[in-house]
């Protein structure tokens, strides 16, 4: 079993480990190789939208580059910049709405991601970027794959 770095704990990978391995039974890969895929496929992601391209997955949904005009952002920061957003389809959000138990767990991990990784969250750690964070991710199995 593929372990994944940058998440420390079990009930927090456990998600992305049943994903993971769904898409590894369903494509006859390895675990490892399609977390590796993954990782490659998020890189990519993450630099179109960086470059303002639409990404639309079907069925998914659509990944933008939007301009942030929010008065109280503003106030604080005149320069332009724009925030990624993630506009689930009507098929992810029926899936959602008629699968998911009604529970406050969602909400409580959203925010505290939301706290974790805003924009005034620990300044120290605010150079880094998405493909370095991918990079190690991959490292990290790439050397589980390797080693018995």
């Amino acid at each position: 079993m593929v372990t994944f770095p940058q998440i420390s704990r079990t009930e927090d990978a456990a998600p992305l480990r049943a994903c993971i391995e769904h898409a590894a039974g369903e494509s006859g890969l390895k675990s490892g190789e399609v977390a590796i895929l993954m990782t490659h496929f998020l890189e990519a992601l993450v630099a179109e939208v960086a470059k303002g391209r639409p990404l639309r997955i079907p069925g998914f949904g659509l990944f933008v580059a939007a301009r942030v005009d929010h008065p109280a952002a503003l106030a604080k920061d005149r320069s332009p910049r724009c925030l990624p957003r993630f506009s689930a389809s009507r098929a992810f959000r029926n899936e959602v709405r008629w699968g998911a138990a009604p529970t406050d767990a969602g909400k409580r991990v959203l925010a505290r991601h939301q706290r974790n990784h805003s924009e005034h969250a620990r300044a120290d750690k605010g150079a880094s970027r998405s493909h370095t964070a991918l990079a190690a991710f991959r490292k990290s199995i790439s050397a589980q794959l390797r080693d018995p």
